[in-house]
Parts: structure tokens; sequence; C-alpha cells
């Protein structure tokens, strides 16, 4: 040590311990800032939503921002998603991933004011809250109809099931989308269960194909029955929702890269970690669309999908 170092360290000896403290704030020695704490909330288990969270986790390693992430899992059990989200309110992280309806539900209800990126939604409407963003598992009506007629090319006439209180909107971005592509597109009204078998019988007149939409109480486990049995009495095609969908008997359905939607949700995670509101992000569409088959639905409906297209598919 040199002896202009030994005056400097005598004399800081010879200090009070707060101006002491002050001293080195000013010559920039300060602490480390904190790890900013970040939740994953995940609604269950399934493979989508594991490969979504480590999209999202590995989106932000290596980024600029110190992070300390920890991943709850409920496991479809309410009672523990109201309990978690009870605790993220009493401790307040920096920010909540929530994946899944039932995730997201709870953390809206019992931690309002947490900042929220939520994944794996079919129900768009809760990206609309306050303090949340997120990326929704949807696709642009553009590109819903690119799909039909590249898997489907024969077809001129799409049918539509649409709730109007929810859906109106789709269904008009949909027309809209439809018409530069030498589509027409008529939807029928369900508001109630009841509703259903009617609007299934307009659309046989004139469909000659169904578009399932985003809806999950319109498409929902209990109505797949009765839209799949009419669906192959009537040889007009059902695209699917989602990929179970297709499994159960939809001709095909358009999917998502899991792995890619989670690190969607990282880069909505970064700009807010870094100062950004969620509600001024505006939840962007999945950047990746992949799709499953059904051949053997495809071949009861004497729908010859062209062969590029098949050797893409799941």
């Amino acid at each position: 040590m040199t002896l202009l170092s030994r005056m400097k360290a005598s004399h800081m000896r010879n200090l009070p311990p707060l101006l002491c403290f002050l001293l080195l704030l000013m010559a920039g020695v300060a602490s480390p800032a904190a790890p900013a704490r970040v939740i994953v909330l995940s609604s269950n288990d399934a493979p989508a939503y594991d490969q979504c969270a480590e999209g999202f986790k590995a989106s932000l390693q290596g980024r600029k921002i110190t992070l300390d992430i920890q991943q709850v899992q409920l496991a479809g059990d309410r009672e523990q998603a109201a309990k978690a989200a009870r605790q993220l309110a009493a401790d307040k992280p920096a920010l909540v991933l929530t994946l899944g309806k039932m995730a997201t539900e709870a953390v809206l209800e019992y931690a309002p004011g947490v900042p929220v990126v939520a994944g794996m939604l079919l129900d768009n409407r809760q990206l609309r809250a306050p303090g949340v963003t997120g990326v929704p598992l949807d696709h642009p009506p553009e590109v819903e109809l690119q799909w039909l007629l590249r898997l489907m090319p024969d077809v001129k006439q799409v049918g539509v099931l649409f709730d109007p209180a929810r859906d109106a909107d789709r269904v008009q971005r949909l027309q809209a989308a439809a018409k530069p592509l030498g589509l027409t597109l008529a939807a029928e009204p369900v508001t109630a269960a009841a509703d259903l078998p009617g609007a299934l019988d307009r659309l046989s007149r004139y469909a000659q194909v169904i578009l399932g939409i985003p809806n999950p109480e319109l498409f929902s486990p209990l109505t797949a029955r009765p839209i799949l049995l009419f669906s192959f009495r009537n040889r007009i095609p059902l695209v699917g929702v989602t990929t179970p969908w297709a499994k159960a008997g939809a001709i095909y359905a358009l999917d998502w890269d899991y792995g890619d939607m989670g690190a969607q949700l990282g880069e909505l995670a970064e700009r807010i970690l870094k100062g950004a509101a969620p509600a001024a992000l505006e939840p962007p569409y999945p950047r990746q669309v992949r799709y499953a088959i059904n051949l053997k639905t495809a071949g009861h409906m004497r729908v010859d999908i062209p062969q590029a297209w098949r050797q893409q598919a799941a």
C-alpha cells in the first residue's frame, strides 16, 4: 500500500460511520441491486404449459437484468391458485407470468396491482384488464383464412358459429379478410345451448366448411360432441380451435410453437421490468404457426389435402 493510500485509509477510519457510507455511495461503491423477483404461475403441468414456461425463462437469461425467477405449479387446483395469488399480493414481486385461465383469474382477483404478463389464454378478454398484457392463443383472421385455402383450396363458402355479445368484432374482421381471398363467410349466432342445433342446420344449407373460433364457451367439451357429430353426418368439415379438436375429429387445427410463445412473453416481461406499463404494450399475436391434420377425417369428408402440406403437419 502506498503512503497516500495509508493516509486515506487512516482518514476514513476517523470519520463517523454514516459519513463513510455516504462517501462510498458518492464514489460509486454501492451494494449491488437485489435481483428482481419474477413468479411463473402455471395453471397445470401440461406439456404446452411447460414449453411456454421454459421459453419464457430462456428468453430472459443473459439479459441485462438480474432476476430471481420462481415457478409455482397449481396443478389445476383453484384453492391453491387463490392462496398463491394472495401471497403474491403480500410479497409484491416485480412481475408475474400467468399461464392459463385459472392462474390469470386468480391474480386479477386477489393480487390487483401486480404487473401481469399472461399466456395460454383462449379468452382474450383477460388481456384487456388493467395491468395486464400477454400473448393470446389466437391467430389473425387473415392467417386463419390463408391456411384454410392452403389446406382446402376448393372451398368457397365458409360458415362460422359465434356469440354476438362476444365475437361480433371477430366475425367482422373475418368477413373483411374473406372478401379479397374470394371467400364468402356467413355467421350464425349462438347465444345459448338451445340455439346450437338450429344454427348448425342453417349452416348445412350453404357452408362447405365450419371455421371454429377461440370462444371457450361456444367451443367447449360440452359442445364438442354435437358439433363433431353434425360435421360427420353432413360431411361438412370442421376446422378445430386447437390440436385436441383435430384429434377428436376436426379436419385440421392451427396450433402454436409454445416455446417461441414463451420467448415472446419474455420479451414483454423485459420491457415491463425496464419501466414500461403493461397496459401500454399491445398483446401481439403468436409469431409461429403450426398445424395438425386428421387424415382419417379428410378421407371421410372426401377432402384431398395437398401432399406438400400433409408432409409438414403434425
